[in-house]
């Protein structure tokens, strides 16, 4: 009895030995849960964290879309609107131009009236009234030669002489405001007599011309301009440019009237204080009213080109 009594209780201590063991691994796994639930929860919260920013994050992205597009939309428009402010403004500008333009043709058109009238005024009267002055002043000298003092007499000269300066002037005048060989020969002419006048002073000066232009179906502006040009640029390269060389082109084609002038000469500096000249000025603004283009090269040393296409004139439209 003694042996089996020892033997449960042995039985027993083991078994207490074992139900502690056990015990203790429940605890163990009784903590890990805890743990895993702990670490659970945690995942939880960050995840309802997470989706939490996710979708404040994603209503930012979308409002700040919706701004985007609103902007957009408006951006759009007022460009729209801009374009056609600008579109509207440009054709009001294009339109105040050509307004600006046929009265600038009608204003020119005006003045060369008033130039041919003018011209045509001094020649048929004060010139031949000076012009009669000047034959009676001739044939009184012939027939007082020997009747009159010699004071007197060198008196009556002067007069006559002070006459015939004073009719070379007014004929410069007079050709100065309208070319009479315009009107007496044609353009071709006389641009071909312009240029041995301008030149005759400067006999070392090597010309090479070519003018072809023709008479028929010219506008008078492409005339007078065409001839204004030339004038100008003849008179300088004659007083300033002490070139050896000059190369003088006007020809025609279907578009309108093309002039060069170009020469070797001494040139000048277009950067410098000095000044193109009222009269390039001048033609360069009527260039520029008839639609032609005017370009004058210049540098020092190395000579200076001029050149200029006057555009088949457009007659200005009726008030």
């Amino acid at each position: 009895m003694s042996a089996d009594r020892e033997a449960l209780l042995a039985r027993l201590a083991g078994l207490e030995r074992e139900n502690r063991a056990l015990q203790a691994k429940i605890r163990l796994l009784d903590e890990g849960r805890a743990k895993q639930e702990r670490i659970a929860d945690t995942h939880r919260r960050l995840l309802r964290c997470v989706n939490r920013d996710y979708e404040e994050s994603l209503a930012v992205i979308e409002r700040q879309h919706a701004d985007a597009l609103r902007l957009t939309a408006e951006l759009t428009r007022y460009r729209n609107e801009l374009q056609d402010l600008v579109a509207e403004r440009s054709a009001a500008l294009h339109q105040a131009n050509e307004r600006l333009r046929n009265l600038s043709l009608k204003i020119l058109a005006a003045q060369e009236t008033e130039r041919r009238w003018l011209s045509m005024e001094l020649h048929d009267g004060v010139l031949q009234s000076l012009a009669a002055v000047h034959i009676f002043l001739q044939t009184e000298l012939q027939g007082l030669a020997s009747r009159l003092p010699e004071q007197s007499f060198d008196k009556l000269r002067l007069a006559a002489r002070t006459v015939g300066e004073v009719m070379r002037d007014m004929r410069e005048v007079v050709a100065s405001l309208r070319p009479p060989m315009l009107d007496d020969v044609g353009l071709e002419a006389a641009l071909r007599a312009l240029v041995k006048k301008c030149l005759l002073p400067c006999p070392a000066i090597r010309a090479r011309i070519s003018i072809e232009v023709g008479d028929t179906g010219l506008h008078e502006e492409q005339k007078i301009i065409c001839y204004r040009i030339l004038q100008e640029a003849l008179s300088n390269a004659a007083r300033h440019s002490r070139a050896r060389n000059l190369c003088v082109e006007v020809s025609r084609d279907s578009g309108g009237l093309a002039v060069r002038v170009q020469d070797d000469g001494v040139g000048f500096d277009p950067a410098a204080s000095r000044l193109e000249g009222v009269g390039i000025e001048s033609m360069r603004e009527r260039v520029r009213l008839l639609g032609g283009s005017f370009q004058l090269e210049a540098a020092p040393g190395r000579g200076v080109r001029l050149s200029a296409f006057l555009p088949c004139a457009v007659t200005p439209e009726e008030s």
